[in-house]
């Protein structure tokens, strides 16, 4: 069987997904799958001999490195948060208010944070 090698924008754009799924702690995109897994293990394995990310505590977590990588891929800018589905939010009958579990607020405040 015979394999393609995955165009350098694409290994670039897969790259960004990685580096974002690492930074927001999110799970990697679908897109990212497309390349293949074989070749998702192997960007991972070079995101960790190349010091861009680590793992701590069975995590993966974003070096200083790595945020500048993330940053220049994403145009000097740190990028967006991968998705976030209306369906995380929960609407309390009582009051009419959303209720935001205690990790994804974390995670917001630091999307927030981060932008400007």
């Amino acid at each position: 069987m015979a394999r393609t090698v995955p165009s350098p924008a694409k290994l670039k754009r897969t790259r960004l997904d990685m580096l974002r799924s690492v930074y927001y702690r999110q799970e990697l995109p679908r897109s990212v799958f497309a390349i293949g897994a074989s070749w998702v293990q192997a960007e991972f394995t070079s995101l960790i001999q190349s010091k861009l990310i680590v793992v701590e505590d069975e995590e993966y977590v974003l070096t200083d490195v790595g945020f500048a990588a993330l940053k220049k891929l994403a145009g000097g800018r740190v990028p967006s948060m991968i998705r976030m589905d209306r369906s995380i939010f929960t609407m309390r009958k009582d009051k009419g208010k959303f209720i935001v579990d205690r990790s994804l607020a974390k995670e917001l405040f630091r999307e927030v944070s981060t932008d400007g």
